[in-house]
């Protein structure tokens, strides 16, 4: 019974150790996992040491390297500043020179201009006498062969000599008068002298003058302007500079009659607008030139610059007293040969202004 009674409570012990037991296993299991795991963990972060450390060292030798830059970079900011300073002494002083070259400069320049409009005054006033005398001379010549012009006793060819002589003086005494108004005007001594004046007395004036001197070369010429339209009409009375309108007019009436050789050449006059104080007339000059292309026209009227110069035929003189006029020019080239220029000239109206003519006026020649 004893035995049986001790048996039962070894029993009972093995089985309330058994438990234990268990325990016992799994936390030796559970430490040798942990001791694995922190194995591990000690591996991993000794790596991560070594690599920290590898890291630190290329850092370390970066900063080195980065210092070393720095150190580079501020002594090339020194150098280069101490350089701008130089170059700001350098420049400064170059200033100081270029202002006193400048200024000796300016005074040389001033002496030689003075100098050259001393010597161009003298050449004006030695043109002028030399001019003066020149027409003094050629005045006679052409009187005298106007008045052989007349005679009965010539034959045509005689006529047509002297009328080519007494072209020739004209046109000399013509090219020194150009001379002399482009002087004035590029001096700014020439100024517009506007009053009231009679259009159509100017219109056939200038019919009159070309007529006879487009007949000694076998020409026709014409000169029209409206007069009896209901809104084109060329009034009478003007107010504007009639001796710049004038030689304007001549001038290039005078180069056209030059370029023509056969057919025929003329001047139409209409109005093509008006307000209540201006009108603008356009003057519209057309001849059969020999030349397709005048060059020497374009190069004057075709262009916005004045690098075209012409003295000979005054066409530069023309363009200048039109601009001066407050006018404005036009070129085309149509069939047949013709060439076209037209002026658009504003004139002001003029209190006494007659649109519709008088029986007087009709009979003028180049009514319309």
């Amino acid at each position: 019974k004893l035995n049986a009674t001790l048996k039962e409570e070894t029993d009972r012990r093995y089985e309330a150790e058994k438990p234990l037991r268990e325990l016992e296993v799994t936390l030796k299991v559970s430490l040798e996992n942990a001791d694995s795991k922190i194995l591990r963990q000690t591996q991993d972060l000794t790596a991560q040491i070594e690599k920290y450390r590898t890291n630190e060292a290329a850092l370390t030798t970066e900063l080195k390297m980065a210092e070393a830059s720095v150190k580079t970079r501020d002594e090339a900011l020194a150098q280069l500043k101490k350089e701008r300073e130089d170059a700001g002494s350098l420049l400064k002083k170059a200033e100081q020179r270029l202002t006193t070259i400048s200024r000796e400069h300016q005074a040389d320049l001033k002496k030689a201009i003075a100098e050259t409009q001393q010597v161009s005054r003298s050449n004006d006033r030695l043109l002028d006498e030399l001019s003066d005398t020149i027409q003094d001379t050629l005045y006679p010549v052409l009187e005298t062969t106007q008045l052989m012009e007349e005679s009965e006793n010539l034959s045509e060819e005689q006529k047509r000599k002297l009328a080519s002589a007494n072209y020739g003086c004209r046109s000399l005494i013509d090219t020194m008068n150009y001379r002399a108004e482009l002087t004035q005007l590029s001096s700014g001594k020439d100024i517009l002298s506007e009053s009231e004046f009679d259009l159509h007395n100017l219109i056939s004036g200038i019919d009159q003058q070309f007529t006879h001197r487009a007949s000694t070369s076998k020409l026709f010429f014409a000169v029209s302007f409206a007069q009896y339209q209901a809104t084109n009409n060329v009034p009478k009375r003007v107010i504007g500079d009639e001796e710049k309108l004038k030689k304007s007019l001549t001038i290039l009436l005078g180069y056209a009659l030059e370029k023509t050789r056969k057919g025929r050449l003329g001047l139409h006059a209409t109005r093509k607008s008006a307000d209540n104080e201006t009108m603008h007339i356009s003057f519209e000059m057309a001849y059969t030139s020999v030349d397709k292309q005048d060059e020497l026209l374009d190069g004057i009227f075709n262009s916005e610059s004045d690098t075209v110069v012409d003295v000979k035929h005054g066409l530069t003189l023309a363009r200048r007293y039109i601009k001066l006029l407050g006018g404005e020019t036009e070129m085309a080239y149509r069939d047949a040969g013709i060439t076209s220029l037209t002026i658009n000239m504003p004139l002001k109206r003029a209190v006494s202004e007659m649109i519709i003519p008088s029986d007087d006026d009709e009979k003028q020649a180049g009514a319309a």
